[in-house]
């Protein structure tokens, strides 16, 4: 008879450790009806858990690598900027020609 008590309160403990986790799952309704959001301390911890998670997976270049992009966008950058240069100055002389000769036209 004993074992059956035993045995009986073993299960009562089973199915009330079930009761609470089904209790656990279920979404709190909010005032609309809607799921309850989560706490404000609870979303932050939870964000920044995600943006850890995240930096694990990012592949880091090795330093070779980060030196030879850095090179490729200073010259980059260099090139540009020179195009640039010429190319408003290509505009800017003839310009400045058509300006002068009209402020010359206007003075005779």
């Amino acid at each position: 008879m004993a074992k059956k008590k035993d045995k009986d309160i073993k299960v009562s403990k089973d199915n009330s450790k079930k009761a609470a986790k089904a209790k656990k799952s279920t979404p709190k309704k909010g005032k609309d009806g809607k799921a309850a959001k989560p706490g404000l301390w609870t979303r932050i911890t939870t964000y920044f858990k995600n943006v850890r998670a995240e930096m694990h997976r990012v592949i880091w270049p090795t330093p070779k690598e980060l030196l030879n992009a850095s090179a490729i966008v200073i010259g980059a950058l260099i090139f540009f900027g020179v195009l640039i240069a010429i190319v408003d100055n290509v505009i800017v002389i003839p310009l400045d020609f058509i300006s002068q000769a009209g402020v010359e036209s206007l003075a005779n």
